[in-house]
């Protein structure tokens, strides 16, 4: 109704000030015969009528424009609306994706933190094992210093009783006890030099664990060995595969995770970096042997 309120109201107006110019010229014009004022009503109706039917197409134009502006406006919401839809759904794509992301990166970490806790524990075991060795090795030497004491003493009676046998006798039993001392010792250091050893492989392998993506698929018994040759600060010069798993993708993890972990944990010693020159490694998807 607001739409052609306006035509509606020039029509309006166009008929009165028509109606009012046909009124006072009919009032001031001379008497003239009834023909003419005949004639010239007609001429007068003829004229509203031309006007009216122009009012009646200016009114039709505009609806028409109306109705093609209206037209426009509800392709334009509907595109608009289309757009919308679009982007919501590429929003809960999108949202899908992080979500997905999140608890991927969540389970890796879980995966890691509990290979860190096996690591620190085999790493506890190995010093605890270490200390129980250097304990061992006091009590060695204290009981050298014990025999010391006691060869002594069998020295000063064999010279007290002048007795060259027995003399000769207590000089070889202590160059028996001596060398049975001796074999001990070497046998402690032997264990401490093996225990650092295997505390250090103990960390290369952590190192290593913690830098293997395993590939998808790849089931526990299967298992590749590897020939590291390291550098003297740990860093990893070559590593070869000496017997393959029978699994591409699985041999070039292990590789890749070797070359990840480098530089790896050495011992300062140069005695006992000797031993980690070349380091023969089998490994599998769950553990890795030294």
């Amino acid at each position: 109704m607001k739409n052609y309120k306006l035509p509606f109201v020039i029509a309006l107006s166009f008929h009165l000030a028509l109606f009012v110019l046909v009124f006072f010229s009919i009032s001031q014009m001379p008497t003239k015969p009834m023909a003419q004022v005949q004639a010239k009503s007609v001429d007068i109706v003829k004229a509203v009528t031309v006007n009216q039917q122009q009012v009646n197409s200016e009114v039709a134009k505009i609806k028409h424009q109306q109705l093609v502006k209206q037209e426009a406006q509800q392709a334009k919401l509907s595109a608009l609306k289309k757009q919308e839809q679009q982007l919501q759904q590429r929003k809960h794509a999108q949202q899908r994706s992080i979500e997905k992301m999140r608890a991927q990166k969540k389970q890796l970490l879980a995966k890691q933190q509990a290979s860190e806790k096996a690591a620190k524990q085999r790493l506890a075991k190995l010093q605890k094992q270490q200390s129980a060795q250097k304990q061992q090795l006091q009590d060695i030497i204290k009981q050298k210093q014990q025999a010391k004491d006691n060869l002594a003493q069998q020295q000063a009676a064999a010279d007290a009783a002048k007795a060259k046998s027995a003399k000769a006798a207590v000089q070889k039993h202590m160059a028996q006890q001596m060398q049975q001392e001796q074999q001990q010792l070497a046998a402690a250091k032997n264990r401490q030099i093996q225990s650092e050893v295997d505390k250090y492989k103990a960390l290369i392998i952590a190192q290593i664990r913690q830098q293997w993506i395993v590939p998808n698929g790849v089931g526990q018994d299967v298992s590749c060995e590897l020939m590291i040759k390291l550098a003297s600060d740990g860093t990893v010069l070559n590593a070869n595969m000496v017997r393959s798993s029978g699994n591409p993708a699985l041999d070039s993890s292990a590789l890749t995770a070797v070359y990840k972990a480098s530089p790896l944990p050495v011992p300062e010693n140069p005695k006992l970096f000797a031993k980690f020159k070349q380091l023969d490694l089998t490994v599998r998807p769950e553990k890795t042997i030294a």
